[in-house]
């Protein structure tokens, strides 16, 4: 779950809001001496300093999130939830759900049945016959 928030196709999304909210709280933790802290250093040198930081937490954000994993997945229950709403699906609903994992497959598994189709029908006839 963690490595497609991070590396997933909607990852530069995240990645946006992450730095939004950093670079927001730096501000607010500068609060009111802010306008000092920009005087003191300069404007640009105040918003290097915010990228920076934020580069530094998105550096590490991934190894901190993998401790998170397992937290975040015994809160959401995710296996409890995928079982009982697995339980609800109609067998119609479930073969939707389950058949294009196998559909590459698809055509060994016929080939497979077929093979042992015939085996099993050429044991019968020859047991049948002696």
């Amino acid at each position: 779950m963690m490595e497609e928030l991070f590396r997933g196709a909607l990852s530069d999304r995240i990645m946006e809001l992450i730095q939004r909210n950093v670079r927001e709280m730096i501000d607010a933790q500068t609060g009111s001496i802010r306008p000092l802290v920009v005087y003191a250093v300069g404007s640009q040198k105040y918003i290097e300093m915010k990228n920076v930081v934020t580069e530094k937490i998105l550096a590490k954000l991934p190894e901190t999130m993998k401790h998170m994993e397992s937290y975040a997945e015994d809160a959401m229950d995710v296996r409890n939830t995928l079982v009982e709403r697995m339980q609800r699906l109609s067998p119609e609903e479930f073969e939707g759900m389950l058949r294009p994992a196998f559909k590459e497959d698809e055509w060994s598994l016929i080939a497979v049945g077929a093979a042992l189709g015939f085996l099993v029908g050429e044991l019968q006839v020859t047991f049948m016959l002696h």
